[in-house]
C-alpha cells in the first residue's frame, strides 16, 4: 500500500479557502465541529510555505474571532507558541503571516486571562501590548 505524500499546492489551497469561508461566523462554527482546528494547527506548524503558514494564521483569527469553542481548541492543540514565533518573526518577506498571527493572539488574549498570561510567558508580550508589570511580575 502506498503511503500518501503531502501536497503542498493542495494544501495552500485548501487553506485558502477555508480562509476565505471561515470568515462567515457560521463557516468558523463548522469548521470548529468537524474538527478541523488540529489539522489547521498541524499545517501551520508542520509548513515551510509562507502561503500556507499565512492563510492557516487567518483561519485560526477568523476561527479566534467567531468561535469561543474554536479558541479553545486553538489553545489546546498549542498553537499559541507556534503564533508567537511568527508573531515575533522579522524576516522580510513575512508581514502577511505576521500580521495574521498577531491579530489571532491579540484575540485569544483578550478572551481570557489565562491565555494572556501563556501568550506572554511564550514570549509574545509585546505582541498583546502587555505592560511591564504583567511581563515582570507574572500577574
Amino acid at each position: 500500500m502506498e503511503t500518501a505524500t503531502y501536497d503542498t499546492e493542495a494544501t495552500a489551497w485548501a487553506c485558502g479557502a477555508l480562509r476565505n469561508l471561515s470568515a462567515l461566523p457560521a463557516w468558523s462554527e463548522r469548521l470548529v465541529a468537524a474538527g478541523g482546528i488540529p489539522l489547521i494547527v498541524d499545517a501551520l506548524m508542520q509548513t515551510t510555505d509562507a502561503r500556507v503558514a499565512a492563510w492557516a494564521a487567518s483561519i485560526l483569527l477568523n476561527v479566534a474571532t467567531w468561535s469561543t469553542e474554536g479558541c479553545v481548541e486553538i489553545m489546546e492543540e498549542n498553537a499559541a507558541d507556534e503564533l508567537v514565533k511568527l508573531a515575533t518573526d522579522d524576516d522580510e518577506g513575512m508581514e502577511e503571516i505576521v500580521e495574521a498571527a498577531s491579530k489571532t493572539l491579540r484575540v485569544l488574549a483578550k478572551r481570557d486571562k489565562a491565555w494572556r498570561r501563556q501568550i506572554i510567558d511564550l514570549g509574545g508580550g509585546e505582541v498583546v501590548d502587555a505592560t511591564l508589570f504583567e511581563v515582570c511580575c507574572g500577574c
